[in-house]
């Protein structure tokens, strides 16, 4: 079936319809012979025809009642058209090369359109003297591959339609002809003719003595752009019932001289298009970009197929790339594309669907993109978000230029961390907290806690035994834990740091749940989990205040010491709540985030032995400018240019934070599309980082690609502007620590190198939990020499 509109209304099929035909399954795969009947619709004949018992009612409008005969179709040949619509100025097809045919119905009964959008379509133009065309709409994806046939275009991998074709002719038969039969409603109906192919000697024998079987001919029920697409590449005649085209054919008003099908190669044609008297037009770009989309969808390049498709929307919006994002308030703005799904439920649903599959959450997020764009617009929890991911967006709203944005998350998560954490707090709130927490992270704490965390990682390693299977993943998340208890509140061990590491696991479990205060409920468990927490850091800060235990010299102690002193700028002490908070938060970041990078990092130098090997005379040349029982210094990570190309390069391809959401403060403009007060703006770090116009081979493990200056705001692992992470330093300095030691202690292989996602995950991590057999490097030293 195709699609008329003689109505208005655009039903767009699938590929390839439903075919009647016998289908053989053979021993492929090691499957025995066997036949499945699916409406096996075959019959003998001489000639190509199949009748209908029904009689016409007159007008044709039907056009599927007649004694299908051959003088009742006339042949046709494909015009180069790219879309159709009706409007104000009438019915309107778009050629190829930019111009616009105005066309008015044939039949005089046929009405007046109703307005429509766009859309696809394939143009028939019939061969006898009325010269009508017949629009019949479709997929894009029909279209570009009917477009590349005529124009001879090679396409990397080989279509459904070529495959159709050799099938046909691999079992002896031959495409006799296509016809555009008849129209129900708003749908076409075509039919494909096959009969058995004669070899030259059966040919003659039958021509001339009329010997031999009558040709075995069977026919099939297609879409017509199924079936059109099919006839092109078989260079067979397509027909169209003459009363189809009288009573649903255009005649041409206003036009040029047309393009038609020419059996000959026209390549460059198609990849350089003409310009009407040989200058630019915007017709001409619109066209360039719908091209180069589409043409990149056939070879499935689905990265570039975004960015042109983004390109293609800015045009269409009145705007190109280089312009300002923010419009002029009288200039054409064009709305988000997406689905807000559901009333009310919107796409929560596939939301948690892609949250609850090995694929992860982000899965909801690429889907989408690959079908809208760069910019597209959902609506999750009762919410609308947009999804941006572009560079100079990133740029403008994580700069929060105008004051137009501030940061807030889904309400699980916020109701997790706390509204007083430095992840919810809003501007002037946020500006205060960061404040005060700022000299926490000072270049001194920095070198005190590297030293810390070095001792911490030796403790850890030395009770890995070789030739065993660790869990990395396991082992970093209690070492990371373990760093952040002694740093922030100075617990060490014990039940507490055991129940810290359980209940902060609880909480990033329960932060993309849906927020339901039900027992038994994701949710419910970490906010448990949060109380719990809240009661131990309660328990510190009463005892500390009241002088009970011993002095303790850590990132809460010093909070309280400062809390009656105000900072130069007057900046009031942080309360309680917000002390409590903010270290929660520091705990989930220090703990979940930088435990998984860690993973990722051993992943990724496990697959890639020429980085493993650069970074191996890196580290050992470290390692022995000091002794082993020396601890690293900040100074000593500061040699490991190579180290932290490695850090940085797994930070992109693993993308921990997948996105940075943001919440418009007012009616806005960005990249063409309206963004309206209170929408929610995440910004798609994940699609940055593995941009290929970006970053050059994204998918590639290439920690030398940051040798060279990155483009702006195309890392974004640890966020920008004035809200990028206030651990960042830190991070990278436990991550170096602990890849330094890994180095330089043991080698290591993984043994699952699965890349599935945890299920429930917000931050990225390996269901698998990379685990790896050890070998000592002193015990493989020794082996060598």
């Amino acid at each position: 079936m195709g699609c008329a509109k003689v109505a208005g209304l655009c039903t767009v099929p699938p590929m390839i319809g439903p075919v009647n035909a016998t289908c053989i399954r053979t021993q492929f795969l090691g499957l025995a012979p066997t036949k499945t009947k699916v409406n096996l619709n075959m019959r003998k004949c001489n000639t190509v025809y199949c009748s209908f018992n029904s009689s016409s009612n007159g007008t044709g409008s039907m056009a599927e009642n007649f004694n299908e005969k051959d003088e009742d179709y006339v042949n046709s040949s494909v015009v180069e058209a790219v879309e159709v619509k009706s409007g104000a100025e009438g019915f309107m097809i778009k050629m190829r090369d930019g111009r616009q045919l105005r066309c008015i119905h044939n039949n005089p009964d046929g009405g007046i359109l109703p307005d429509y959008a766009p859309h696809p379509a394939i143009v028939l133009k019939m061969e006898d003297d009325t010269g009508l065309l017949l629009p019949i709409i479709v997929l894009e994806m029909p279209s570009v591959l009917l477009m590349a046939a005529i124009r001879n275009v090679q396409i990397v991998r080989p279509t459904l339609y070529q495959v159709v074709k050799e099938m046909v002719d691999k079992m002896g038969y031959r495409v006799r002809v296509v016809r555009v039969t008849k129209r129900v409603r708003e749908s076409y109906f075509a039919q494909l003719y096959l009969s058995k192919a004669f070899t030259n000697f059966e040919l003659f024998l039958f021509l001339t003595l009329n010997v031999g079987n009558e040709a075995e001919c069977m026919s099939f029920d297609l879409r017509p752009s199924d079936a059109i697409n099919i006839a092109v590449r078989c260079q067979v005649p397509i027909q169209v019932n003459k009363y189809l085209a009288y009573s649903d054919g255009m005649r041409v008003i206003e036009s040029g001289q047309l393009l038609t099908q020419t059996p000959g190669s026209d390549g460059p044609l198609f990849t350089e298009l003409d310009r009407p008297s040989g200058k630019p037009c915007t017709e001409t770009k619109e066209f360039d970009l719908l091209h180069n989309m589409l043409k990149a969808v056939v070879e499935e390049r689905y990265q570039d197929a975004a960015s042109w498709r983004d390109k293609l929307n800015q045009l269409r919006a009145g705007k190109n790339t280089n312009n300002r994002f923010w419009c002029k308030k009288n200039k054409p703005v064009a709305s988000i594309p997406g689905s807000r799904g559901l009333v009310f439920v919107g796409e929560t649903l596939q939301f948690m669907a892609a949250i609850n599959s090995s694929k992860g959450v982000y899965e909801f997020v690429r889907v989408r993109r690959l079908r809208y764009g760069n910019c597209f617009k959902t609506k999750l929890f009762g919410e609308t978000h947009v999804f941006i991911s572009r560079t100079e967006s990133a740029k403008v709203i994580l700069n929060n230029e105008g004051g137009k944005f501030s940061k807030k998350y889904i309400k699980s998560i916020a109701e997790l961390v706390g509204s007083d954490s430095l992840l919810c707090a809003a501007q002037q709130h946020h500006k205060l907290i960061r404040c005060r927490l700022f000299n926490l992270f000072s270049t001194a704490s920095l070198a005190s806690f590297v030293k810390l965390f070095d001792a911490m990682v030796l403790e850890a390693m030395s009770s890995w035994s070789c030739g065993s299977i660790v869990v990395i993943q396991d082992e970093t998340l209690k070492l990371a834990c373990k760093a952040m208890c002694k740093m922030l509140i100075s617990i060490e061990s014990g039940y507490e740091l055991m129940v810290m590491q359980n209940e902060v696991a609880s909480i990033c479990d329960a932060m993309l749940s849906f927020p339901l205060r039900l027992p038994g409920t994701r949710f419910y468990k970490g906010l448990k989990a949060r109380k719990k927490i809240m009661d131990i850091l309660e328990k510190e800060i009463s005892e500390r205040r009241s002088g009970v235990g011993t002095r303790r010299v850590d990132f809460l102690q010093r909070l309280l010491e400062n809390e009656n002193k105000l900072t130069e700028d007057e900046v009031p002490k942080l309360t309680d709540t917000e002390i409590k908070d903010n270290i929660l938060t520091m705990m989930i970041a220090g703990q979940d985030t930088v435990a998984n990078a860690m993973t990722w990092i051993v992943k990724f130098v496990d697959e890639n032995q020429e980085v493993l090997n650069e970074l191996m005379k890196e580290q050992v040349q470290i390692d022995q400018k000091g002794t082993r029982s020396a601890y690293l210094t900040l100074e000593a990570l500061n040699e490991m240019p190579y180290a932290s190309k490695v850090v940085k390069e797994a930070l992109r391809m693993a993308s921990v934070v997948q996105w940075f959401p943001r919440v418009a403060l007012l009616d806005c403009e960005i990249e063409g599309f309206k963004i309206k007060k209170g929408w929610n703006i995440n910004i798609d770090a994940r699609s940055i980082h593995l941009d290929p116009i970006v970053h050059n081979d994204a998918d590639v493990f290439n920690p030398s690609r940051f040798s060279d200056e990155s483009k702006p705001y195309s890392f974004l692992a640890f966020g920008m502007g004035a809200r990028t992470c206030l651990g960042k330093n830190m991070a990278k300095a436990m991550l170096l620590v602990f890849l330094h030691r890994l180095i330089t202690t043991y080698k290591w292989k993984v043994i699952d190198s699965d890349s599935s996602i945890q299920k429930w995950a917000l931050f990225t991590k390996l269901k698998s939990g990379c685990p790896v057999r050890l070998t000592s490097m002193k015990m493989d030293t020794n082996k060598n020499t």
